[in-house]
């Protein structure tokens, strides 16, 4: 078995697939007997356009792919750890807890309560998109409409000529400028710096009061690429924090992802968001429906009423709680019985 399941990334990645067909050809494995289990949910399209002609230049074993949404599980048994089972080296104090969780009652009593600021911007790894939408955000004024974290974790990025020329062909230089206003602020630590984030559960640790002053998160996942010809469908932690303190979300990553969550019994918000982003295959145009948006609720009073209505309402609420409940209770142990019975099949 070849097991990646905490990865989801292109197969046309350097080497990652030449590697694989080098250490099956030494070592004389039958590729019938090989099972490949991949972090992209999607890897079954991915990998049989891996395959064909114009994909994988001559690659044509027919490997066994399983796409495993790991994280899901691993955030759900951090979770166990830090919150709900206790009495382990990883379990924090109830006065940590709750510094960290949102309360059924505190969720109870935040209807129709005005929030300070607009969105929840997180980021700690200073991936190319995450910087591109911090200079927009920059661009157009509004990141002192959100909380918003930027730890540059591993390193401090810089900014270069033609950076973000796939985002913004046209005016990608004007982008290159706010980012380097944006990223002379930075980092921005709420938490955990460079230094520590890594140590133990830290980098799952949550502050509530920024979701309790939030109306929404605007969420960095791992990829965010044009879907074409892949759409590497990978899904992290960082949706499922959200969803265990009642926060809607917008995600900023491969098409499909809400659609996903949807078949994986989750809520998404297309009352509050336009979310046919979820759909379309070009970054750029993806990336500018999300900012379009955020920038929306920043700007416009017409419009961010109308959502903070909304927000209030029941069907909203429901579906706070729906998904909050659904990642405590959903049958996780199912998951894994169902990857063992496909590595065990013949």
């Amino acid at each position: 078995m070849i097991s990646f399941p905490t990865e989801g990334f292109s197969l046309k990645m350097p080497r990652f697939m030449d590697i694989i067909d080098f250490c099956i050809k030494d070592m004389n494995i039958p590729v019938d007997q090989v099972k490949f289990v991949f972090g992209d949910l999607n890897i079954k399209n991915n990998y049989k356009w891996f395959t064909s002609k114009n994909g994988g230049k001559g690659w044509e074993k027919d490997l066994q792919t399983y796409g495993m949404n790991s994280f899901e599980l691993n955030y759900y048994h951090e979770c166990e750890l830090m919150y709900w089972k206790g009495g382990g080296k990883m379990a924090l104090t109830p006065a940590q807890i709750s510094k960290q969780l949102i309360s059924e009652q505190e969720f109870a009593e935040t209807v129709n309560v005005k929030k300070p600021k607009k969105y929840l911007f997180r980021n700690a790894n200073p991936r190319l998109h995450r910087v591109y939408f911090a200079a927009e955000l920059e661009r157009n004024d509004v990141l002192d409409n959100g909380i918003v974290s930027f730890v540059n974790r591993y390193f401090t990025p810089q900014v270069y000529q033609g950076m973000f020329s796939t985002f913004r062909p046209r005016d990608a230089r004007q982008t290159e400028y706010y980012a380097e206003q944006f990223l002379a602020k930075t980092p921005i630590i709420h938490d955990m710096d460079d230094s520590n984030i890594g140590e133990g559960l830290n980098q799952r640790f949550l502050i509530k009061q920024h979701y309790l002053d939030t109306y929404f998160s605007l969420i960095m996942e791992t990829t965010f690429e044009d879907a074409e010809p892949e759409n590497v469908v990978f899904i992290t932690e960082k949706i499922y924090q959200p969803m265990i303190n009642y926060h809607p979300f917008m995600i900023a990553g491969s098409p499909g992802l809400l659609k996903q969550l949807r078949e994986d019994g989750y809520a998404t918000f297309p009352e509050l968001f336009d979310e046919s982003y979820d759909s379309i295959p070009a970054k750029s145009t993806r990336a500018q429906i999300i900012l379009d948006q955020t920038i929306a609720w920043c700007t416009n009073h017409n419009y961010f009423i109308e959502k903070e209505q909304l927000y209030n309402s029941s069907t909203i609420r429901d579906k706070l709680v729906h998904n909050r409940n659904h990642f405590i209770n959903c049958d996780k142990r199912k998951k894994w019985q169902d990857l063992v019975d496909w590595i065990m099949l013949k």
